[in-house]
C-alpha cells in the first residue's frame, strides 16, 4: 500500500513554521506542527525552529536542513535521502527506520537520538555526536565516521561494514552482533573504561 504524500507550498509551509514557533514559545494560537506525510523533498529549512515536530513518513529528500533544530522531532520512516543537515540538532529525536541513505550530518547533534532499523548508508556523519544514540540494527555500509563521538551508542546488530572510522569515539559502545567487516579502527577510542 503506497501511501500519497500530501504536497505543499512554500507560503503554507511558512505559516505551518510561525504557528510551530507560536507554540514553542507558548503563545495562544501557536499550533505543533504536524508535517506527517507530506512532500517536502528540495524544501530550503534552514535554521528552522522544529523542535517536537511531527514529520512521521514525510519525505525530506534533497532538503536543506542545515543549522535546523529538530530537538526531540518525529521522523519516524522519514525519507531524507540526499539531504543536508549539517549542524543541525536532532538530539532526542525518533528517527526509527528512517532513509538517512547519503546524507549531510557532519557536525550533526545526534545525542540521545533513536536511529533503530535506519538507513546511513554513504551518510556523512563526520564529527556527529551520536553519544547515547540507539542504533540497533541501523545500516551504516559506508558511512563516514572520522571524527564522531558513538561514545555509549548502542550498535548492537548494526552494519558498519566497509564504514569509514577514523578517530571515531566509541568509549562504552555497544557493539555486539555488529558487522565491522573491510574497516580498520585505527585511531579509535574504545576503551570501556572511560
Amino acid at each position: 500500500m503506497t501511501i500519497e504524500l500530501k504536497k505543499i507550498t512554500k507560503e503554507e509551509l511558512n505559516e505551518v513554521l510561525r504557528l510551530h514557533r507560536m507554540w514553542l514559545e507558548l503563545k495562544e494560537g501557536g499550533v505543533i506542527a504536524d508535517l506527517s506525510h507530506t512532500d517536502l523533498s528540495g524544501m530550503d529549512l534552514r535554521y528552522a525552529p522544529l523542535t517536537g515536530a511531527i514529520l512521521r513518513y514525510a519525505d525530506l529528500s534533497n532538503a536543506n536542513l542545515r543549522y535546523a533544530t529538530l530537538r526531540g522531532a518525529f521522523l519516524r520512516k522519514s525519507i531524507l535521502i540526499g539531504a543536508s543537515i549539517q549542524c543541525a540538532d536532532l538530539s532526542w529525536a525518533n528517527m526509527i527506520e528512517a532513509n538517512l541513505t547519503r546524507a549531510g550530518l557532519c557536525t550533526t547533534n545526534l545525542y540521545h537520538t533513536i536511529l533503530c532499523k535506519a538507513n546511513l548508508s554513504k551518510a556523512d556523519l563526520c564529527q556527529a555526536d551520536m553519544s547515547f544514540a540507539d542504533l540497533e540494527g541501523a545500516d551504516l555500509t559506508d558511512a563516514k565516521l572520522a571524527l564522531a563521538n558513538l561514545s555509549s551508542a548502542n550498535l548492537s546488530n548494526t552494519d558498519l561494514s566497509v564504514a569509514h572510522l577514523n578517530d571515531t569515539k566509541l568509549n562504552r559502545a555497544n557493539l555486539s552482533n555488529t558487522d565491522l567487516s573491510g574497516i580498520e579502527l585505527v585511531g579509535n577510542n574504545s576503551s570501556n573504561d572511560e
